[in-house]
């Protein structure tokens, strides 16, 4: 039988081929960890809800939290976190006199130059955003006309502030800003009336007293360093591009742990019902609601007189997140119940909304 050489050498070659790509490829983790030596960095780490927390316990988390802890591995990276109590326009100056070595949640300023290196790909995106207070109720969501003498609060040197500059112009809508260093003092002047509007990025927790007005200038955020810390940003860009491939939907994972399950357990009411409750709360008025005692397990009254049941322990969770006063008024019969009138609709659409959202642990 005759024998191709030509084949053997084919064959020999592509086993040499294979043999070699294995001995290069296993295992990938141990190549990471060789191609930078470890290092420790400093990380400014400003308190931003969702993004930047540090729990009662003292445990850490939010967005930015866990994508450091992503790229550690790659990377090689080992962290300091500092400066929680210090404001977004404090730390992105330290980052400036290199007392912290990264930044992350940094949106590109507009039309200009930046001091400072950004990562090759976004870590995460966002909208900025116009919001006020659930007890304002002359602006309209989504009804430009409506917002007259805007009285907006706005953080120093966020990126968003210019974003929301053009998005005025663009509508013309004329306001007044007022700058802060600190989201927890600016949620205060809005609730106290000194605001009557805030502008962020929804890269964060909404609280249920934030109403949505205008969401607008989607825009990635990144990772950011000093311009002359080349091996960081070569650390970063390449942690990132490794995590993409061995975690493709990191991103998305992220939003929907620390922002889009938040805001799903909020309760969200529409203008009209803003309004009503508004009046009802500069009158000092509470909502009367009736009670059917036959309805039980949700709602119905014990043989001391009690009320109890599932309505009523969403009532008690609605009147406290939506600050509302009640008086329960009971009934004799089903039949009384319904001849009976009372103001129980928006009611029914807050207790709607809490049984409709996600559970959390």
């Amino acid at each position: 039988m005759k024998f191709n050489t030509e084949k053997l050498k084919n064959l020999i070659m592509s086993v040499l081929v294979i043999c070699c790509w294995l001995i290069v490829a296993v295992p990938s983790c141990l190549a990471e960890q060789e191609k930078f030596p470890e290092r420790t960095v400093t990380v400014g780490f400003n308190e931003y809800p969702g993004y930047n927390e540090i729990s009662f316990d003292g445990t850490r988390t939010g967005y930015g939290y866990e994508f450091l802890r992503l790229i550690a591995p790659y990377a090689n990276l080992k962290y300091i976190y500092a400066n929680y109590d210090k404001s977004w326009s404090d730390v992105m100056e330290m980052l400036s006199d290199g007392k912290v070595d990264i930044v992350t949640g940094v949106r590109k300023p507009v039309g200009r130059d930046s001091k400072y290196a950004y990562n090759n790909y976004g870590i995460g995106t966002s909208f900025a955003l116009l919001l006020t207070d659930y007890m304002q109720t002359d602006f309209r969501p989504g009804d430009v006309e409506s917002y007259k003498d805007l009285h907006v609060g706005m953080l120093k040197n966020s990126s968003v502030n210019e974003s929301f500059a053009s998005f005025a112009a663009k509508n013309n809508i004329e306001y007044t800003a007022r700058y802060y260093d600190s989201l927890e003092i600016m949620h205060r002047d809005l609730r106290d009336g000194s605001l009557n509007a805030i502008v962020t990025t929804d890269a964060r927790t909404l609280y249920n007293f934030e109403v949505v007005l205008e969401r607008f200038d989607s825009a990635p955020y990144y990772a950011v360093t000093k311009q002359s810390d080349i091996d960081l940003m070569k650390r970063i860009n390449y942690a990132i591009a490794k995590l993409d491939v061995d975690q493709p939907n990191w991103r998305s994972q992220l939003n929907q742990e620390h922002f889009v399950n938040l805001r799903n357990n909020d309760v969200k009411l529409n203008f009209d019902e803003r309004v009503y409750l508004t009046e009802l709360q500069k009158n000092n008025q509470p909502i009367k609601i009736l009670i059917n005692p036959d309805r039980a397990p949700y709602a119905s009254i014990n043989k001391n007189g009690e009320f109890e049941g599932i309505f009523l322990d969403l009532l008690r969770q609605a009147a406290e997140q939506c600050d509302f006063k009640y008086e329960l008024i009971p009934t004799k019969s089903t039949e009384d119940y319904d001849k009976t009138e009372s103001s129980i609709k928006v009611i029914i659409s807050l207790i709607k909304q809490m049984l409709e959202r996600p559970l959390r642990e």
